[in-house]
């Protein structure tokens, strides 16, 4: 077995090596295939780029035993290299596909050389935005298919086309202006092959943010099945904004009647709204600031997944780095092998967020010191710097939120500050030597009672202090004299409603109301047991 001469394809500036089918053979180990250079520059070079997963795509059946490592065979400009099973699979469908053999590929394991720490930090931090942005397509492969796979993309198809969803068996619609109810077990088998597709581990990583965002078409493929990205953006939207939503979480993952483990049933309760996150990512690239664009995607990015801590910083630079003033960041930039560090990597972004930001928000996706995992000189990150490596999802989320403006009583009103006086008139003082953050402000009130932090009650652990807050408190809301029920509806809405809570809508909103606090017990339930 030999390994790939890189030298014999060497990169000059602006060129990437592009991999495509030579000659063709019955097993993808007798298939030979060329590499050759091309420059990205030149507006004839023609590509498909490759998103995937090098690790197995599915935790279960033959999936389960595939791993990050090279072990399958194949021949590239006359040497037989190792790659790992869930590309090789990928390259037997090109080989199996009338259009895809025609085709040249960027592959990452592939087109870089692994091995060349300098050629990978400058094609990673230097290119691979502009790879993805300049590909005529790129192709999210999603591993190789299973016997769900064609009903599932079937499904997702007609969700697509679907302007009204009518609800499932036993539930309300949710407007005057939708079909009939459908049968629910005509569709059970649907929603379940849907909810495996959503279970991928594809979804899990932090590079497809980019990889996915940038570029202007993108094709779904799984085995030989295949789809445009709008068809699951569009599905993954009339999912989140239908009464299918409420459906998909309790019986399509399995949590209810399909009779799935409950644990691995909220992965693709996470994973289906993953299309419509990255398309507020694409809208939020055209309206905001690149420090809102980057700290925004952050939060909803927080559950991905990198090999390396400091990626789920990095996998996102390629978003930004085509920004006006994004030459006034020198903080934030890629560096890989011994200089690498996620101490670092998210000290700095806090550093330029807080330099930069309009607004204090990085501050609320700081974690409590017991859950941070990063350390910088033995210690843990200063209280002020949100360990990205973190998955649990912290407060809201909330981003992009532009009603509510804590400064707003001292501006007059119709006043218009520029960015630069926002930044000048509550500035954000960072001292690099102590690691010490100053910011002016006013003392509004004082934290009488804190609860158990919400990670603790997920974990099952018991939570003493919550449920005495809950049971002393008082039956009507004493800052506003409101009934407890109306202020609690009001607290879920934001307070955005006028109207007093009727006697009617006691219907809908207790009931509803109820929903809630019986999700959160059952996701407590199922988390510990």
């Amino acid at each position: 077995m030999t390994t790939l001469d890189y030298s014999d394809v060497p990169l000059g500036p602006n060129e990437i090596r592009l991999v495509s089918l030579e000659i063709s053979a019955e097993d993808v180990a007798q298939a030979k295939w060329k590499i050759r250079v091309a420059n990205l520059a030149d507006e004839s070079t023609s590509y498909y780029a490759v998103s995937y997963r090098w690790g197995a795509p599915l935790l279960e059946g033959r999936f389960k035993t595939m791993t990050n490592e090279p072990v399958s065979p194949v021949q590239f400009n006359n040497s037989v290299v190792k790659v790992t099973e869930n590309l090789y699979d990928f390259l037997d469908q090109v080989k199996s596909d009338e259009q895809l053999k025609e085709k040249e590929f960027w592959i990452d394991a592939i087109c870089i050389n692994q091995s060349d720490p300098k050629e990978r930090s400058h094609q990673v931090s230097t290119m691979m935005a502009r790879i993805y942005r300049s590909a005529t397509c790129v192709i999210a492969w999603l591993g190789d298919a299973d016997l769900h796979t064609e009903r599932a993309f079937d499904h997702l198809s007609k969700l697509a086309e679907s302007t009204t969803l009518p609800p499932p068996v036993g539930t309300k619609r949710s407007s005057t202006n939708q079909s009939d109810s459908v049968d629910f077990d005509s569709y059970q088998s649907s929603w379940k092959s849907t909810a495996k597709l959503f279970e991928r581990t594809y979804w899990n990583r932090s590079w497809i943010i980019q990889e996915l965002v940038l570029p202007d078409k993108v094709t779904v493929r799984c085995g030989k099945y295949s789809a445009d990205w709008s068809v699951l953006s569009k599905a993954s939207h009339n999912i989140s904004t239908s009464t299918w939503r409420e459906f998909f979480f309790n019986e399509a993952t399995g949590i209810g009647s399909l009779g799935s483990d409950a644990k691995t049933a909220r992965i693709p309760q996470r994973n289906y709204g993953i299309p419509t996150i990255l398309k507020a990512t694409k809208a939020s690239m055209a309206t905001e600031h690149w420090t809102n664009v980057l700290l925004y995607t952050l939060i909803r990015s927080r559950d991905f997944e990198a090999t390396n801590w400091e990626d789920k910083v990095y996998a996102l630079m390629g978003l930004i780095e085509d920004s006006v003033d994004i030459g006034k960041t020198p903080l934030l930039r890629p560096e890989f092998g011994e200089d690498s560090s996620a101490a670092q990597t998210y000290l700095k972004t806090a550093i330029q967020l807080l330099r930069d930001c309009e607004e204090l928000l990085i501050l609320s996706c700081v974690e409590g010191r017991s859950f941070q995992k990063v350390k910088i000189n033995g210690d843990t990150l200063p209280s002020w710097v949100p360990d990205w490596s973190e998955h649990a999802r912290l407060g809201l989320g909330v981003t992009g939120y532009k009603r509510y403006s804590a400064d707003a009583c001292f501006v007059p009103p119709g006043t218009h500050l520029l960015r630069e006086e926002k930044l000048a008139r509550w500035p954000a003082v960072v001292n690099e030597e102590s690691l010490t953050v100053s910011i002016g402000g006013l003392k509004v009130d004082e934290i009488s009672f804190r609860a158990e932090p919400k990670r603790d009650i997920q974990k099952g652990e018991p939570f003493p202090r919550l449920l005495s807050m809950l049971l002393s408190l008082p039956t009507r809301y004493q800052t506003t004299e409101e009934d407890l029920w109306e202020a609690f509806w009001r607290t879920l809405i934001v307070n955005t409603g006028s109207e007093n809570l009727q006697e009617g809508d006691t219907v809908w909103v207790v009931p509803r109301s109820r929903w809630v606090v019986r999700m959160f017990m059952d996701s407590w339930t199922v988390e510990r047991f």
